[in-house]
């Protein structure tokens, strides 16, 4: 990731080597997190990224490293329940959606009903699977997944960023049925 924004390799090495930084730290970093939270004095330099301007990265390459952040915790949602719209794209921050619970009330759908499907997974051979978002732990694995195999070259900076911005390889679509909807009248 910071091959991609043109940092320096002796500011990466000083990352890696003095500072304990790798792709673990980058889920929970944010600036922001410095005045809003209280952390043990160990890991609040990583989780407010202060290490990067202790191992001189610039200025302008640590901010192009957050607005990266900030796009990689986004997601992308199709809603195909809404009535009267064909589709409906959405793009929510991580922040909207920490559980499936608290994703499910921003969408204001009823929480573990199977109506959250990722059509566009790739499983470790590249075969496309189906994924159904159905409870917190395929939902958590479906965050940490769509976070570290994000699309860097979709990212967009400067000026142009907002926030539709998104790095995601995955969507979530909003079926307009649940899970037992869709089973009434099948044998199993």
């Amino acid at each position: 990731m910071l091959g991609h924004l043109d940092v320096p390799a002796e500011v990466r090495d000083t990352l890696k080597r003095e500072y304990l930084v790798d792709d673990s730290c980058l889920i929970g970093m944010n600036p922001d997190v410095w005045s809003t939270a209280y952390f043990d004095p160990a890991n609040l330099d990583h989780l407010s990224g202060r290490v990067l301007g202790f191992a001189d990265m610039a200025e302008e390459a640590q901010h192009k490293f957050f607005a990266l952040l900030h796009q990689m915790r986004r997601l992308h949602i199709v809603r195909k329940d809404v009535p009267g719209v064909v589709e409906q794209h959405l793009v929510v921050p991580y922040s909207e959606g920490v559980t499936l619970y608290d994703l499910c009330q921003a969408l204001k759908i009823a929480p573990y009903a199977g109506q959250l499907k990722v059509y566009n997974m790739l499983d470790l051979q590249g075969t496309v699977q189906t994924l159904t978002i159905g409870d917190e732990d395929a939902y958590f694995d479906f965050l940490v997944t769509s976070f570290y195999k994000a699309d860097l070259l979709r990212a967009t900076f400067g000026e142009l960023a907002d926030k539709s911005d998104y790095t995601t390889r995955y969507t979530i679509t909003v079926e307009p049925f649940t899970a037992a909807e869709r089973r009434v009248g099948r044998w199993f």
